[in-house]
């Protein structure tokens, strides 16, 4: 993953990316446990207040396990394939019985119902983190639609659609100096245009602007995530 420095107006993000406060420490986006050790060398922050950092790291631990349960079809951690997943779920008998209680196994197959408020909830704190790097934007207030779904379920339109960086309908250019704008001026490296890899086959996210700014991440190349905040 390239670093680019932002060259956006600095009085745009002097709080906490969050909530607006008092910055007095950084948060990871997306936070280390939706990725593998060794972590990237360059690794992507955004000013945070303490209880904004903090509060949710429960809940994205939590999210974590859903998805390389859902991944792999297991909840047992000698078979979940990834290390901190397994060391979480192992130490943690009431996390591993919550995975064990969203799980339902049919004739048809492996399925998880997790409480989607909270997944939700946990994406949009990560899409605004993104929205801050990659916009220079600040969004206290709720986004417009928050959708999360895996990518298997997608037709072949909606995966195109998806995947493609402004979906054929760029409404407006991204802030002048910001990171995204950036980005679309000398192009993305690699085979997926429009989108920052930060790790191969566990995480990548792009931000931009279409009918309003948009956020999409790809957790585990498994759980597709999409949030929207209007103009």
């Amino acid at each position: 993953m390239k670093r680019i420095n932002c060259y956006g107006d600095e009085r745009i993000l002097t709080g906490c990316f969050h909530c607006g406060g008092e910055a007095n420490t950084v948060d990871h986006a997306p936070p280390k446990v939706f990725l593998d050790k060794p972590y990237p060398s360059e690794m992507i922050t955004v000013p945070s207040c303490y209880d904004c950092n903090n509060s949710a790291s429960l809940d994205e631990s939590w999210l974590a396990c859903v998805v390389e349960c859902a991944v792999t079809g297991e909840v047992e951690a000698e078979r979940i394939s990834r290390p901190v997943i397994a060391k979480m779920l192992a130490h943690s008998p009431a996390l591993a019985s919550s995975m064990a209680a969203i799980r339902l196994i049919t004739e048809n197959g492996t399925t998880f119902y997790p409480d989607m408020n909270r997944v939700r909830h946990i994406v949009t704190k990560i899409a605004r983190a993104h929205a801050a790097y990659e916009l220079h934007e600040h969004f206290e207030h709720e986004p417009i639609a928050v959708n999360v779904f895996p990518l298997s379920l997608l037709s072949d339109h909606a995966l195109q659609d998806f995947e493609s960086l402004g979906g054929g309908k760029l409404a407006m250019w991204p802030e002048v100096g910001s990171r995204a704008m950036q980005r679309l001026l000398e192009g993305y490296p690699g085979d997926r245009p429009g989108w920052v890899v930060v790790q191969k086959g566990r995480y990548r996210y792009m931000a931009g602007i279409e009918d309003g700014r948009v956020v999409r991440m790809v957790l585990s190349e498994y759980l597709g995530c999409e949030v929207v905040w209007d103009f």
